[in-house]
């Protein structure tokens, strides 16, 4: 299936962090962000930056003994009402090598107890019947033509290549959705909101993870098992279920 990306994510669990989003956005770009915030954030987030980065759009977020960074594309009509702009076959290729790449930069920190990826991939459907199609396309015609937001999952397991076990969970759905334009004056009071059409949308989201390790390991076997973690994204992504085995 021709998947678009919604967004990819490097998720690292380090073993001790002291720098906050707006450093580390910092560290993985080589640029400064556009909006830092580290005060009045909702528990757990203790700090989380964003902005553009060479056609982008980057987000780190810092939890305790967790930090994301999100990639998407840029929004080309931000005061428009639309979900998450989607990244084309060819710029999710570019994301995803730009993943690799912050991924070893954020790994670089120090030792990590667990490393994971995540891609969210949408193909759009003009209605939701046909939306349901693809997902039965994908997993083998388990729901009936009529259903409505469907979801089929797996988690099926593998061993990384230099050893240790890697969760590959995999969510296929379908789901139809309204984008709505909230429009807020100076001071922050809701005006009138613009509505957006309606899509229907057949989804993959993947979650390859490590296993957590008490033990935190070095950065090499942290790069390792995140080359492996993308390669085998891309895999799912190109060749769909089959991959799993």
């Amino acid at each position: 299936m021709n998947w678009s990306g919604e967004l990819l994510k490097v998720v690292v669990y380090p073993a001790e962090l002291s720098q906050d989003a707006g450093e580390l956005y910092e560290l993985v770009t080589n640029s400064s962000p556009d909006i830092v915030a580290r005060a009045k954030l909702p528990p757990p987030l203790m700090s989380q930056a964003s902005g553009d980065s060479d056609g982008l759009g980057i987000a780190v977020i810092v939890q305790p003994g967790r930090l994301e960074l999100v990639l998407t594309n840029l929004d080309p009509e931000p005061t428009q009402p639309s979900p998450i702009p989607l990244m084309s076959a060819e710029l999710l290729n570019e994301a995803t090598s730009r993943a690799r790449a912050y991924a070893k930069r954020l790994h670089s920190l120090g030792k990590v107890h667990r490393a994971a990826g995540h891609a969210q991939l949408v193909q759009d459907a003009d209605s939701a019947e046909n939306a349901t199609k693809l997902v039965n396309d994908i997993v083998g015609n388990a729901f009936p033509e009529s259903a409505r937001d469907v979801l089929f999952q797996l988690n099926v397991r593998r061993e990384f290549k230099g050893g240790g076990t890697m969760n590959r969970i995999v969510k296929v759905g379908q789901t139809s959705l309204i984008s709505v334009q909230v429009n807020l004056d100076v001071a922050a009071q809701r005006m009138p909101t613009t509505r957006g059409g309606q899509r229907h949308l057949a989804y993959m989201h993947l979650d390859l993870n490590s296993k957590h390790e008490d033990v935190a390991f070095e950065a090499e076997r942290a790069n390792e098992m995140s080359e492996d973690i993308w390669d085998e994204i891309q895999r799912i992504r190109e060749r769909g279920l089959d991959v799993l085995g």
